[in-house]
C-alpha cells in the first residue's frame, strides 16, 4: 500500500472455485454440466491488481494482470505458488532507503535493461533472486550473482517505456513498478510487465516479475522518472 499514491497492490492466485459452486447447486443444476463440461473445470490464474484511489475515496483506477499458465520453461502452476512472505517482511531501520532512492534504484534496473546504462553498476546483492511469473529463474545458491549475468547479457534488452511506481513502501523496501517492454530481439516478445522489487541496503535482494506477452499497446502512461538520470 502506498499512502502517497492513494493506491494499493495484490499479487497472488484466484480460482473460479467451482467446487464451492457445486456444493451451493441444487441437483437439477448439476445435471446441467454434462451439457457444458468445460465450465466446470477448476481453473486457476496467477493475478496481480492494483487499485487507486481519488481525493473522496472514490476508486478511480483499476489494473489487472491475469495469466493461467506460467509460461515456457516455468514449472510451477498456478495452484502451486506459494505466497512470497519476503516481501512483506519489515527491514531493519538501517535497511531501509528512501522513497526517492527507491525509485531511483528501480529506475536504474529498467536503465540496465534497456541498456542505457552499464547494467553492471545496478545496485544488485550478489544473492539477488528473480522469480518470473511464481517460478524462480536464477540460482544463488549455485550461481552467485547469476541474478547480474543473465541481467548484463548484451541480448537481454529491451526499451522500456511508460515507466510508472504505483507503490513505494519504505518500511518493508517494496518498490512496485510497470513498464510495456519493447522487445529488441527478433527472439524475445514484447509484453507488459509488472515488477516488485525488494531492496534491502540499497541494493535489489528480491525481484518478484508478472508479465504478459504478445501486447503491443498499453493505455497507461509513464507516471515519475522515465531514466534513472531524471532521479537526480
Amino acid at each position: 500500500m502506498d499512502e502517497q499514491n492513494q493506491t494499493v497492490c495484490f499479487s497472488g492466485v484466484v480460482t473460479n472455485n467451482v467446487i464451492r459452486q457445486l456444493w451451493e447447486m441444487t441437483e437439477a443444476e448439476k445435471a446441467e454440466i454434462v451439457d457444458s463440461p468445460d465450465r466446470w473445470m477448476q481453473r486457476w490464474w496467477i493475478y496481480f491488481a492494483r487499485l487507486t484511489v481519488n481525493a473522496a475515496g472514490e476508486v478511480c483506477e483499476i489494473e489487472e494482470i491475469a495469466r493461467r499458465e506460467t509460461g515456457a520453461g516455468m514449472s510451477v502452476r498456478p495452484e502451486n505458488m506459494e505466497a512470497p512472505r519476503i516481501l512483506e517482511t519489515p527491514l531493519p531501520e538501517d535497511a531501509r532507503s528512501t522513497r526517492k532512492e527507491m525509485i531511483k534504484i528501480a529506475s536504474q534496473y529498467w536503465d540496465g535493461v534497456n541498456k542505457l546504462i552499464d547494467p553492471d553498476i545496478v545496485p544488485m546483492h550478489p544473492d539477488a533472486r528473480l522469480f518470473e511469473v511464481g517460478t524462480p529463474v536464477t540460482d544463488e545458491m549455485a550461481r552467485p550473482n547469476s541474478m547480474k549475468t543473465n541481467y548484463i547479457t548484451p541480448r537481454f534488452k529491451w526499451d522500456c517505456i511508460k515507466r510508472r511506481f504505483p507503490v513505494v513502501d519504505e518500511i518493508t523496501g517494496v518498490c512496485i513498478s510497470t513498464n510495456h517492454m519493447i522487445a529488441q530481439e527478433i527472439t524475445s516478445p514484447t509484453g507488459y510487465v509488472t515488477d516488485i522489487f525488494k531492496i534491502e541496503y540499497g541494493l535489489i535482494k528480491y525481484i518478484y516479475a508478472f508479465h504478459d506477452h504478445g501486447i503491443s499497446f498499453v493505455d497507461w502512461e509513464g507516471v515519475g522518472p522515465q531514466t534513472s538520470a531524471e532521479c537526480d
